[in-house]
């Protein structure tokens, strides 16, 4: 196989699309990616910068920042343009389509099938709660078992959502989002040695449990030297679960509770934490703050669900924990602050295990051999 296109329809500048950056531009094997738009976008102009092959095809009458820049095309328009993405992949000499979001294993199937090429699919959602419920969970995984020819995944948790049949395992390859940052804490950024710093990262919704780790820390509040930061993504957030968080810390006098608005570094803040919590309550794909912050050395306590429980090793590189059980968390964190070799300890298999099974090269490696 000689090339492959990435359709990556729209793409707003964020982790995903930093860590699709990171992974094409050390793309130096075959198949060749010629990587698809419906417009221009940081992403397309940064991979242009490295000489990767880029093409944008806006669907007629598309206009730059209308509501179809979300992504929706319509019925009609999907049809139109699937035709127009076939011609291209005809001219390009495409052998194989790779898709990455709902809108684009759309059009990207028909587009495939009508040049006659494969397609692969990535599916990095899992087909249940949070995500999907019902019907379209029930359409996705139909979907993925008689629509493409291939599927990628980004864990197991995404896989076993998925509910494939046994027969179709073959078509299938684990493909972990990568990390491609340095390992150990940045250089000049330590905790503060005067308090005990714990950190949450997520977005303000209910099934992320910022309300369980609320519970715990009011078990905390005497000791002067505990602290919790708990950043949200504004984007996403839930206005009146903040306002329930806020009167819970108001409530039970949590003064050592912060709860952030927005964080221009995260990464500093994230090498300035002495603990990592992932507290949700409903399965998730993956975490990449939790592979992040491992790879700075930070100890990890997390809900036993979803993709987490594929990074941590439990009681090696972190503590995993029944979701939602607020005894276990209070006792978890306790144990973190009472055992500090031991934290220092899963900090650094942490950061071994993220060298060893999660970087960016294994998951270029996993791509290329599964193309091959």
């Amino acid at each position: 196989m000689r090339r492959v296109a990435l359709l990556v329809h729209w793409a707003n500048w964020n982790g995903y699309e930093h860590g699709l950056y990171e992974l094409l531009i050390r793309w130096n094997r075959s198949p060749t990616p010629i990587v698809y738009f419906v417009e221009e976008s940081i992403l397309s102009h940064k991979l242009r910068q490295h000489n990767m092959v880029v093409r944008v095809l806006p669907p007629d009458e598309y206009q730059h920042g209308s509501k179809r820049r979300r992504g929706y095309l319509g019925f009609v328009g999907s049809l139109r343009y699937a035709k127009k993405l076939s011609q291209a992949f005809k001219l390009d000499g495409i052998e194989c389509v790779h898709a990455s979001n709902v809108y684009s294993m759309i059009y990207g199937s028909l587009a495939a099938k009508w040049a006659r090429l494969p397609i692969v699919w990535y599916v990095h959602r899992t087909s249940a709660t949070p995500y999907l419920t019902g019907f379209a969970a029930m359409v996705l995984r139909g979907c993925c078992r008689y629509i493409p020819d291939g599927v990628m995944v980004n864990s197991i948790a995404t896989l076993a959502s998925l509910k494939l049949a046994p027969k179709q395992g073959a078509k299938v390859q684990l493909v972990y989002p990568s990390y491609m940052g340095g390992y150990g804490r940045r250089e000049g950024i330590t905790p503060d040695p005067e308090y005990m710093t714990i950190l949450l990262v997520g977005r303000l919704t209910e099934w992320k449990g910022q309300h369980v780790l609320l519970a715990a820390a009011k078990a905390f509040v005497p000791d002067k030297k505990v602290r919790f930061w708990l950043v949200a993504n504004e984007q996403y957030e839930e206005k009146t679960y903040r306002e329930m968080l806020q009167q819970q810390i108001r409530s039970n006098g949590l003064w050592n509770i912060t709860l952030f608005d927005f964080v221009e570094n995260l990464e500093e803040m994230i090498h300035k934490a002495d603990l990592l919590l992932h507290t949700s309550v409903r399965a998730e794909p993956f975490s990449q703050v939790i592979v992040q912050a491992m790879a700075a050395g930070i100890p990890i306590i997390a809900s036993t669900i979803g993709g987490p429980k594929e990074i941590i090793l439990d009681g090696e590189t972190g503590l995993l924990i029944p979701p939602g059980d607020v005894g276990a968390l209070r006792r978890s964190i306790r144990w973190m602050i009472n055992h500090p070799e031991d934290r220092m300890e899963m900090g650094q298999k942490g950061m071994d295990r993220i060298k060893n099974h999660f970087s960016i090269e294994l998951s270029l490696q996993r791509i290329m051999d599964y193309y091959q």
